[in-house]
């Protein structure tokens, strides 16, 4: 039961990447694309249920965090850089204060996302907000009904450790583990993880994004593959999302 619990911990996972990928990262972040509105509750929903975010502002403050990394990759500017703070001190993310791994501003939330919306509806405000936690609850339930001890097991590393396992992978991983062959010029060490974006919905191909932050499919070589993309091909064609024209 402990590799069929693990197996449905690999399904989640993705499907919270392909969830953040579209969403948060190239719609909201890098204004990509722009997606439905009963596509965007169904992403907010696995966003909450499967990594817990939720909290007051979530939306631009992630975004201006993001913006900025871009813009002063690993430099002592880049608010979680993983060449700034040692391994220990990148999973100190629930210290928002001058100083402290991935710290933004109000100012530079003003700054770096102004344009993005704030999520203030009534489910966001009275469910997701007012329960973070919630979601990761029910899941673990549902692991521990779906496999037993495996699933009790291994729920509960998601439901504690989601966010150490993301910040693993998409702050550190993608900066000192890996390889590119991109030339990202003076400071920016980020890496590709594999040429196979799958797990991550495309965030693999880490390096290629930094060299190409406009580019909507992240896979440049032709050995490469960017399965955000192609979510993103399919709910175009389902006319769940469509690219911005203003990008």
């Amino acid at each position: 039961m402990f590799l069929d619990a693990f197996i449905f911990f690999l399904i989640c996972f993705h499907i919270l990447w392909v969830a953040f990928e579209l969403l948060v990262h190239r719609s909201l972040m890098h204004n990509h694309y722009i997606v439905n509105e009963k596509l965007e509750h169904a992403f907010r929903f696995f966003l909450w249920l499967t990594m817990g975010l939720a909290f007051n502002n979530w939306a631009q403050h992630l975004t201006a965090q993001h913006r900025k990394h871009h813009l002063f990759s690993d430099t002592k500017q880049d608010p979680f850089s993983p060449y700034n703070y040692n391994f220990f001190q990148i999973f100190d993310y629930k210290h928002n204060e001058p100083g402290r791994p991935f710290y933004i501003s109000p100012d530079d939330v003003k700054k770096y996302a102004s344009d993005v919306k704030v999520y203030d509806g009534w489910i966001e405000t009275n469910l997701y907000q007012k329960y973070p936690k919630l979601g990761l609850s029910i899941l673990w339930i549902v692991y521990t009904l779906l496999f037993g001890i495996g699933g009790f097991v291994i729920g509960a590393v998601h439901r504690f450790l989601i966010t150490e396992i993301i910040i693993l992978i998409a702050n550190y991983g993608t900066h000192k583990i890996g390889f590119r062959y991109v030339d990202l010029g003076p400071g920016d060490k980020a890496v590709n993880i594999f040429p196979i974006g799958i797990l991550l919905a495309g965030e693999e191909l880490h390096a290629n994004h930094h060299k190409y932050p406009g580019k909507i499919n992240y896979a440049i070589r032709w050995f490469e593959f960017d399965s955000g993309y192609w979510y993103a091909r399919l709910f175009i064609g389902l006319k769940l999302m469509r690219i911005n024209s203003m990008n």
